[in-house]
């Protein structure tokens, strides 16, 4: 059989028997839902990241706003999204009352940039003159990271928390001052905290599952809290003892909240991806090599552009086409991929676009967002992927563009 002939969606999870061992130990254990195992994946992640407070939870949506939440973001508030971002970076500040500033940036590698928060500060400053510009959210987008010392610097300058969206970076790492070698994205060497997400296309998955790094232990304990509906069963100082006498059952709701937890069963699946994680980030890194060798002649596509400041753990293979120029249909180049089983993506539409944001706020001018979309489609990369399964994708993108 043809190793080409098989559907090849733009990612892919990979479950071997250790996996399905570690789950199906859990299944028979005691617990399903909260038990042992939520710490251990944690202490396991504050350990890889070097950092001493995560906090996983049931998706990297949810990571998102425990994280707004917790860093106080509200109704009085405004924050600075990137455009180039899934939806969940603007929904989850949104959902707590923010209203959102969308920044640009940059048209390459759809990374933020220093120069594009300083214009979308100013802008906030302007539009919002009465609230509290609270947060920026840096997504590190397809892998890659951005350069977090200069935005860390402005956005404290600002008085502004610094969030990394950080749920394509699981795995990747810095090196923004050769004196202190590399870091891992995660130890929020240069922000206040990073969420992680765990969906099956994500550098390692949980099925679906999240978790929050934060720069402080108040912070990712005031997160725990949050995670389980603002239930706390540690301190029963608050009960008014006439009402509710302090037992073994007493718990006190510090602050009404919902159920973001990750349950046993999926951090068990967790605990066994992320020891593969560092071989997975090298074998992501070998197949994005095997891409850059072959479309680097081609004269009509190139892959985003590298950033030297950091090692990647790739999560997308973003390559980069003018349509326009070449008076080509992306829609058209789509549709021959998919005849000849390659399922590419695009990530993402710029969400300033999108229709309940131009209707709340008219139809900013983001050019470099804008123009990163037209341009920018995500081949196929999964773990499986073989030199000839990258060959056939290249070759037939190559035929698409080219009849």
């Amino acid at each position: 059989m043809n190793e080409n002939s098989s559907v090849m969606n733009y990612g892919r999870h990979k479950i071997d028997d250790k996996d399905i061992d570690a789950v199906t130990k859990v299944l028979r254990s005691e617990f399903l839902t909260t038990g042992p195992l939520v710490e251990k994946f944690e202490n396991v992640l504050t350990n890889y990241f070097g950092n001493q407070n995560t906090v996983v939870c049931n998706n990297g949506t949810s990571a998102l706003f425990l994280a707004s939440k917790t860093l106080g973001v509200s109704t009085n508030d405004v924050v600075i999204v990137p455009s180039q971002t899934f939806l969940a970076t603007a929904n989850a500040p949104h959902l707590l009352g923010a209203e959102v500033v969308f920044s640009d940036v940059d048209p390459d590698t759809g990374l933020l940039r220093a120069e594009d928060l300083l214009n979308a500060i100013h802008l906030a400053r302007k539009r919002y003159p009465a609230k509290t510009l609270k947060a920026v959210f840096v997504v590190q987008l397809n892998g890659q990271v951005a350069y977090m010392p200069d935005i860390w610097k402005l956005a404290k300058e600002h008085g502004c928390f610094v969030i990394e969206d950080a749920c394509h970076a699981l795995g990747a790492s810095t090196n923004f001052d050769p004196k202190f070698g590399l870091k891992k994205v995660g130890g929020c060497e240069f922000s206040d905290s990073a969420t992680f997400s765990f969906h099956p296309v994500k550098n390692i998955t949980t099925g679906e599952g999240g978790a929050i790094a934060f720069r402080e232990f108040k912070h990712a304990s005031l997160a725990m809290l949050y995670r389980n509906h603002g239930m706390n069963r540690e301190s029963l100082t608050s009960l008014d003892v006439s009402l509710m006498p302090a037992s073994s059952w007493s718990y006190v709701c510090e602050e009404p909240s919902l159920n973001f937890r990750l349950p046993d069963i999926l951090c068990a699946l967790g605990i066994s991806q992320i020891q593969k994680l560092p071989n997975w980030v090298d074998k992501r890194a070998q197949i994005w090599s095997f891409y850059e060798c072959l479309i680097a002649n081609s004269g009509v596509a190139k892959l985003v552009k590298k950033e030297a400041w950091c090692e990647a753990a790739w999560h997308l293979q973003p390559v980069q086409i003018e349509f326009e120029e070449l008076g080509k249909s992306r829609v058209d180049v789509f549709k021959f991929l998919n005849q000849r089983n390659i399922f590419p993506q695009v990530h993402y539409q710029p969400v300033h676009l999108q229709p309940y944001w131009v209707e709340r706020y008219g139809r900013d001018e983001l050019p470099n967002a804008e123009c990163y979309f037209k341009k920018t489609m995500s081949l196929p990369l999964f773990i499986e992927m073989t030199e000839s399964n990258v060959r056939y994708v290249v070759e037939t993108l190559m035929e698409a563009i080219n009849r």
